[in-house]
C-alpha cells in the first residue's frame, strides 16, 4: 500500500511535535493529549499513526537516526574519493544536528544519556552496509588492499566509535579528531 504525501507529511508532523513536547515536559510526563494539543488535533489522529507514547518515541528515534545515517552517508557514497578522504569528510553528529531542534535538545539533554546511546546504536546500525559498500568499491578499484572482510571492518569501524562518542569527559570537536585520526590510520 502506497502512503500519500500528505499521510507522511501528517506523520511527520506528528513526530516533530512530539519531540517538543517530550523535551519541554520530559518523556514521562508528556502525554499524547500534550501532543495532539499542541498540533490542534483529536488524539485519534495521532492513534492512527501511533498504538502508544512508546511506539510514537520509538518512531521519532528511528527517523531521527534515518535523517542523521543518510546525511553522513552521502559522503560516504562518493564514489570519487577513497576511503581515508571521506572518513576526514565525513559530517559527524556534531556538525549535522541543529542545536535548536528539539530532536537535538532531547536527545543531549543533562537526562538523555541512554537515549543518545539508543539513538546512536541506531544510526550505527543504519551505516554499517553504506561503510561496508564503500569498502567494497575501494577493493574493487585497487584503493584498498589489505581488507578480506569488509562487513566485520565496517561493524568494526562504525561500532568501534561508540566508546569514544559515549566519553564525558572530551568535547564533541575532541571526539570527532581522536575518531578520525585513528579509523584514517588503520586504512591500508
Amino acid at each position: 500500500m502506497r502512503v500519500s504525501r500528505a499521510s507522511e507529511e501528517r506523520r511527520q508532523e506528528i513526530l516533530d511535535a512530539a519531540m517538543q513536547v517530550f523535551y519541554l515536559k520530559g518523556y514521562e510526563k508528556a502525554t499524547i493529549r500534550d501532543i495532539a494539543l499542541d498540533i490542534g488535533v483529536a488524539q485519534g489522529l495521532i492513534y492512527r499513526y501511533f498504538k502508544s507514547k512508546e511506539a510514537l518515541f520509538a518512531a521519532a528515534l528511528d527517523n531521527y537516526a534515518e535523517r542523521l545515517a543518510g546525511e553522513m552517508g552521502q559522503e560516504i557514497r562518493n564514489d570519487e574519493t577513497g576511503l581515508r578522504d571521506k572518513i576526514l569528510n565525513t559530517p559527524s553528529f556534531y556538525h549535522i544536528e541543529d542545536d535548536d531542534s528539539y530532536y537535538y535538545k532531547m536527545l543531549n539533554g543533562p537526562d538523555s544519556k541512554g537515549i543518545y546511546q539508543q539513538l546512536s546504536l541506531k544510526v550505527a546500525e543504519r551505516l554499517v552496509p553504506i561503510v561496508r559498500d564503500a569498502i567494497a568499491g575501494d577493493l574493487d578499484k585497487g584503493r584498498l588492499t589489505c581488507v578480506e572482510d569488509p562487513e566485520t571492518v565496517a561493524a568494526f569501524c562504525v561500532y568501534g566509535q561508540l566508546g569514544v562518542l559515549f566519553r564525558e569527559d572530551l568535547s564533541g570537536n575532541q571526539k570527532v579528531d581522536r575518531i578520525r585520526k585513528f579509523v584514517s590510520n588503520q586504512i591500508c
